[in-house]
């Protein structure tokens, strides 16, 4: 039996990562492209009107496209344009899916913004359907205006316009890399922070041994019984191990 490509696989075998693209993913199926390529630029995904239709079955689908991120610039854009919540809203997709990818002959994908309808979230014929559209005006007027010099601010901005509408969302960044600060991009996973954990991971494991019985390490500047020093030997070890299991398990 064939294995099914993930979304990763399957975005990152696609040609020309540096403009964006779009597909339609069902459970439990392969995601189907849609772009059209003679149109598509780095900030327009184009779709295949005929592809489109074609690989839309019926509605709570998830609607997947790439935001491409250039070799020059260590800024990259996860988060949704008033376009992208224009269509969010307008379209039966259930969810859609940003996925931040390199711009670059790998084309790899660096994390996933991933964003859900509720069922408080506007439908056409609600009271607030309407008033979701004037709102993305100015929405989309503020994330322009922070684009180029204040990229951080446009977290603030989505956050705001999710809680009024009831979207969940929420960065899923891959491994070796992580959400800044301020919610608004993936970074590196810094060679300072690797170091640090090592630092602790060794200190550790050197103050577990020390503490361990007189005995078993020749160590006699204390004057404690065996079990005392059995005990703190063991549960800095043990420490040592809750540190490792959860930062493994934040990657």
């Amino acid at each position: 039996m064939k294995k099914r490509k993930s979304v990763r696989e399957t975005i990152e075998e696609t040609d020309n990562p540096y403009v964006e693209h779009r597909f339609i993913k069902y459970p439990g199926k392969e995601p189907v492209e849609v772009t059209d390529y003679e149109r598509a630029t780095s900030t327009n995904d184009s779709t295949d009107v005929d592809k489109y239709h074609r690989a839309i079955e019926k509605g709570n689908y998830t609607d997947i496209h790439t935001h491409p991120t250039f070799l020059d610039t260590t800024k990259n854009y996860p988060l949704p344009s008033g376009g992208d919540l224009e269509s969010f809203l307008k379209t039966k997709m259930r969810s859609m899916v940003i996925a931040v990818r390199k711009a670059s002959y790998s084309g790899e994908v660096i994390g996933y913004t991933v964003i859900r309808k509720t069922k408080q979230t506007p439908r056409r014929g609600s009271k607030n359907y309407k008033q979701y559209f004037e709102d993305l005006k100015e929405y989309e007027k503020q994330t322009k205006l922070y684009a180029e010099k204040e990229p951080e601010k446009i977290a603030t901005v989505f956050d705001k316009f999710a809680k009024k509408y009831h979207i969940r969302h929420r960065l899923v960044p891959i491994e070796g890399y992580k959400v800044n600060d301020s919610g608004s991009a993936f970074v590196k996973k810094g060679g300072l922070e690797k170091r640090l954990g090592l630092i602790v991971v060794f200190v550790g494991l050197a103050l577990g041994i020390f503490f361990f019985p007189p005995t078993f390490t020749g160590n006699t500047l204390f004057n404690l019984g065996d079990q005392s020093y059995l005990g703190i030997g063991i549960i800095v070890v043990l420490g040592i191990f809750v540190f490792l299991f959860f930062r493994l398990r934040k990657k």
